[in-house]
């Protein structure tokens, strides 16, 4: 423990790097100091010595030249190279240097325009967002322009008259979740509300339900004066502040310090802890093409098979007489899941409900069946999938989950290793050696293929699981790009599930950097690592004779190397990368390809979702189709949209769909970018009325719950809300 006087109020602490922290004082300065307590004076800042300007480019900039003027809230980004700064005035500030040194004489301070009254400021690093909280109760989001280096607003963060009529009163405290997919708020006058990167509302206190013995408008019981998430964003500790009245004696007397007989509430703090579960694409992007609702807590598994949704549920004619007409089972994909998977749908008024539009009852191998859809009807089943001990207990808490296209195979990764779970068998399958479980990690995410489990790691380890099938026997393969403990390398693991988890059954090939993103395009494996290349690999099942008995090995053949540094800002803003088919109306075909070139493709086009910011880059598959693995081709960008979330794309054999980029853009609502197709066969002067002179067009809208899940061929979105009880 080191102790250091400055003999100055101090106003509020940042930390930039393992080894410093900066602290501003009222005295308008910032002080650098090591944790040793030793202060580098020759790296502090003082707001009269640096220059200010609303952008990079202006050339007239002039210093705080006001009295008692000093920083009362600062957060640093290494990613922005710059602190963001709220004044005592109010004002706001983005102060940036031409390296990380931060030499004082090279400073330069940037002002937040039209804001006046800023109380706090945090950084998104991954995103690149700077969000001041202002005494209006609004929070502004503010990206570094790339022309001329000022502050342009994004969005802001505001509640409607529907969510709260009132005003919860200043902005408070602001901490965004350590994955940056989400920000919570906390008002000056009570309340707290999460809100996702661009502006899409999560939750918010001040609409719950507390009872009647609870008046919002005197105590809140969310006054929250501090706040911060735990390691992984599962558990937000918040110090409350709660106006304790003090309690009367026995003898009628108050039980109070003061003298007087009038009774005096007192202020006191308590600890509160809020535990949340987060969707697998906050932290696993590549999950993006499933169907089903799969959310993860810290140590267990919430998921809704909600293909219920859509299912078309067969039921005989003659159930609908007056014994039996109130009750309707069906089986659809039930069995696939065993008994616990089993759902009943019950009609209501005991009566059977057929949908406008549907036929007759018609006879199907020789019984009479009504058809009716439930699209209508919600499914609030989950099942809750617990972590057994002997995993959990020394790998809490969870990191990453999957869930493959059947629903019937789940793998799960924590702090090291992996485990699996089978529906079907009802049984988890962990490493039977567990200093092999030790001696890697899994940070970059997991992804089924098929019947396959894939895995994927940040700078520590990458999973993949699949499972090929034949017309006689099933395999089952995993894949990890993993972190090894023991030698200190990073590295491409492959598992077969039909296996035990063993390191002897595991095909190892080491990587030159550390893998950050994986994702599937057909048969083939899409890896993104730290050093700004996208490596394709093409995935072959082999097979070999170990003591006597057939196992099966998936094979990894490099096809194609990308170079995208100079797309992606930093690998840590890259959020999502995916190889489609798709392509930009100005290259080849215009944006549509002829069905037998589009099954012979390969790798056509890479989307990537950079800070917010969807870029495809075409790759010319045809030009380097015979290319040598070792080949790196830097590759050009376009923009297709910015403020993006989430990306969606479909394999579906339907041309519109299959065509189709669906992006989720927070409050700005759900973006499509289709194909613009004119009529097939039509001829002479009838083709000449649906010719458009652009092939693409992006389409808007909004929706009022947050989508997780697009079931594209039947047209559903799916996701999930939160409430009371």
């Amino acid at each position: 423990t080191h102790r250091i006087c400055l003999y100055v109020p101090i106003c509020c602490v940042s930390c930039i790097n393992v080894n410093q922290i900066v602290i501003a004082t009222q005295e308008g300065r910032i002080i650098r100091l090591n944790w040793e307590g030793v202060e580098e004076r020759d790296y502090a800042l003082d707001l009269k010595r640096i220059p200010f300007s609303v952008n990079q480019q202006v050339s007239y900039a002039v210093p705080i030249l006001e009295k008692n003027v000093y920083v009362s809230s600062i957060d640093y980004s290494p990613l922005l190279c710059g602190f963001g700064i709220t004044l005592n005035d109010g004002r706001a500030a983005f102060l940036t240097a031409n390296n990380t040194k931060f030499d004082p004489n090279q400073v330069q301070g940037i002002w937040c325009q039209n804001v006046d009254d800023a109380t706090c400021t945090v950084i998104n690093h991954k995103y690149r967002l700077i969000a001041f909280g202002r005494k209006n109760s609004q929070t502004n989001m503010y990206v570094i322009d790339d022309l001329t280096g000022g502050l342009e607003l994004s969005h802001k963060l505001s509640l409607s008259a529907k969510d709260f009529p009132g005003s919860p009163g200043y902005v408070r405290d602001m901490k965004w979740t350590p994955d940056g997919c989400a920000i919570i708020v906390a008002w000056g006058n009570g309340g707290i509300s999460l809100w996702s990167t661009f502006g899409s509302l999560l939750l918010c206190s001040l609409a719950w339900d507390y009872g009647l013995h609870v008046d919002l408008s005197k105590s809140d019981p969310f006054n929250v004066i501090s706040m911060d998430w735990s390691t992984e964003g599962y558990q937000l500790l918040m110090v409350r502040q709660t106006n304790e009245q003090p309690t009367k004696l026995d003898n009628g007397t108050i039980d109070s310090v003061d003298t007087t007989n009038e009774p005096r509430s007192t202020v006191a703090t308590v600890l509160v802890q809020l535990d949340f579960v987060k969707s697998i694409l906050t932290i696993n992007p590549c999950m993006s093409n499933n169907s089903f609702l799969l959310l993860q807590g810290d140590d267990k598994l919430y998921i809704n098979h909600g293909d219920v949704l859509q299912n078309i549920y067969p039921a005989h004619k003659s159930s609908y007489d007056s014994a039996n007409e109130a009750d309707v089972s069906y089986s659809g994909k039930a069995d696939e899941f065993g008994k616990g998977f089993t759902y009943f749908k019950h009609m209501e008024n005991n009566s059977a409900y057929i949908p406008s539009g549907e036929p007759d009852p018609v006879n199907v191998g020789g019984d009479n069946y009504l058809k009716f859809n439930s699209v209508l009807s919600e499914s609030k089943h989950w099942v809750v999938l617990n972590l057994p001990t002997a995993y959990i207990s020394s790998n809490w808490p969870i990191r990453y989950s999957a869930i493959d296209q059947s629903g019937t195979n789940v793998a799960v990764a924590g702090r090291t290793g992996v485990a699996l779970y089978s529906f079907n068998t009802r049984k988890w399958k962990l490493f039977g050696n567990e200093t092999q479980e030790k001696d890697f990690v899994i940070t970059g995410g997991l992804l089924w293929w098929k019947e396959f489990i894939i895995m994927g790691k940040l700078h520590c380890s990458e999973c993949f699981t699949f499972k090929i099938q034949s017309p006689s026997i099933s395999f089952v393969f995993g894949f990890a790009g993993c972190y090894s403990l023991i030698g200190f390398h990073d590295e491409l693991r492959i598992y077969s599930k039909e296996n035990k988890l063993d390191n002897r059954f595991a095909e190892i090939t080491k990587s030159a950097s550390p893998v950050m993103l994986i994702n599937l395009f057909r048969d083939q494996l899409v890896v993104f690592t730290s050093d700004g290349h996208v490596s394709v690999f093409a995935l072959k099942q082999i097979e070999e004779d170990y003591n006597g008995s057939d196992h099966h090995r998936v094979e990894l053949v490099k096809m194609h190397i990308y170079d995208i540094k100079n797309v992606c800002i930093h690998p840590a803003c890259v959020i999502s990368v995916l190889m489609t088919s798709l392509k930009h109306e100005g290259v080849g075909t215009g944006g549509m390809m002829k069905p037998s070139n589009y099954e012979n493709s390969l790798s056509e086009t890479l989307i990537m979702n950079v800070s917010g910011r969807v870029l495809m880059v075409q790759t010319d598959h045809q030009q380097h189709h015979h290319s040598t693995a070792s080949a790196n081709n830097q590759l050009t960008s376009t923009c297709l949209a910015s403020s993006v979330e989430c990306i969606w794309v479909s394999e579906s054999n339907k041309t519109h769909i299959k065509e189709s980029l669906w992006l989720y853009c927070g409050g700005y609502g759900m973006r499509v970018w289709l194909p613009v197709f004119p009529r097939t066969g039509e001829t002479g002067s009838r083709s000449l009325r649906h010719t458009f002179m652009s092939k693409r067009i992006m389409l808007s809208f909004t929706l009022k719950i947050y989508p997780l899940v697009i079931l594209f061929e039947d047209a559903i979105i799916l996701g999930a809300e939160n409430d009371t009880l």
